[in-house]
């Protein structure tokens, strides 16, 4: 889990009231300059969120007291079965499934709690790429923007796992596009490939 602390000087108030975001109402710089905004993100992999282990998993992320939860392996099928006291879920489940899978697998999603909702716009920028979703906030007294991308990348012995570069790429071309954000977070579970090349510069490291 990490803690970011934002301190917002001088803003303006934000004018994107298009889509899903609500309008700001009658604000100057005045009311919002110096403002702190201190916020907790936390990751986790549920490795399932079932109606056995809903109350666990519940338990597990309240005791958290995080901002912003972001949640990998929901297997997600059932809806509104993940579900957080005080907290909007935003989601993305596995756009492809084997036809003789048993069980639905992958799926990944974001806990926002309900104050930080009243406080910024959000939109979900993307979420076309099986196991990565963008996520954008912007403050509704402010010009202050970040961006989540949460991302989750199954083992390489998975057969949804295999295409890794693609996966990668696609996160790569995401961060490009986001140049004009003051934040951004990326979280998630990329089963970490280490490959065959050096992780080091010959003969300079």
């Amino acid at each position: 889990m990490c803690e970011v602390t934002v301190t917002l000087s001088d803003c303006e108030p934000s004018n994107c009231v298009t889509g899903i975001e609500s309008p700001t109402t009658n604000l100057n710089t005045s009311e919002i300059s110096d403002v702190v905004l201190d916020y907790k993100f936390a990751h986790l992999n549920v490795n399932g969120w079932t109606v056995k282990n809903n109350k666990l998993r519940q338990g597990i992320l309240l005791s958290l007291d995080a901002d912003i939860i972001s949640i990998n392996e929901t297997h997600e099928k059932v809806e509104g079965l993940i579900s957080l006291p005080g907290y909007i879920w935003f989601s993305s489940k596995r756009l492809k499934h084997h036809v003789k899978a048993v069980k639905v697998y992958g799926g990944i999603g974001m806990f926002v709690k309900e104050c930080i909702a009243r406080d910024f716009n959000i939109r979900i920028l993307d979420k076309s790429y099986d196991g990565i979703m963008v996520t954008r906030f912007t403050h509704k007294l402010s010009r202050f923007t970040f961006v989540t991308v949460t991302s989750y990348l199954p083992p390489e012995s998975s057969p949804w796992g295999r295409d890794s570069v693609s996966f990668f790429n696609h996160i790569v071309s995401e961060i490009y596009g986001l140049e004009e954000c003051d934040l951004l977070l990326l979280s998630g579970d990329l089963n970490a490939r280490i490959g065959n090349k050096n992780d080091f510069i010959v003969d300079i490291d």
